[in-house]
């Protein structure tokens, strides 16, 4: 999923052209927030050896947090990653996680 950018009509009316300048300021704040562009992946079962997933963001992946774990779990991602489609994830042990990718 990613966040679309707000188009601006070409108004000849300035109060109107204002307004979607002003409403073109503040969707930016959220579309510009690399965090707020990423989605939740659920039941990911890691191990300590690298378990390969697709994040399916359509686009290089930036960044991860863990957001549930059934256990405790150290996670580590591996340097041989394809961002572009997929990730991989080493755990500490064994564990089901739930990741946000963004």
């Amino acid at each position: 999923m990613s966040l679309k950018d707000f188009k601006k009509t070409n108004i000849k009316d300035y109060e109107i052209n204002r307004l979607q300048e002003n409403i073109g300021e503040y969707v930016a704040q959220f579309t510009s927030n690399p965090l707020l562009d990423g989605r939740v992946i659920e039941n990911i079962v890691v191990s300590t050896t690298a378990t390969e997933f697709a994040h399916g963001l359509g686009r290089e992946l930036r960044g991860y947090f863990i957001v549930k774990s059934n256990t405790h779990v150290t996670i580590y991602n591996t340097t041989s990653i394809t961002p572009k489609t997929s990730m991989k994830l080493v755990g500490s042990t064994t564990a089901t996680i739930s990741v946000y990718v963004f």
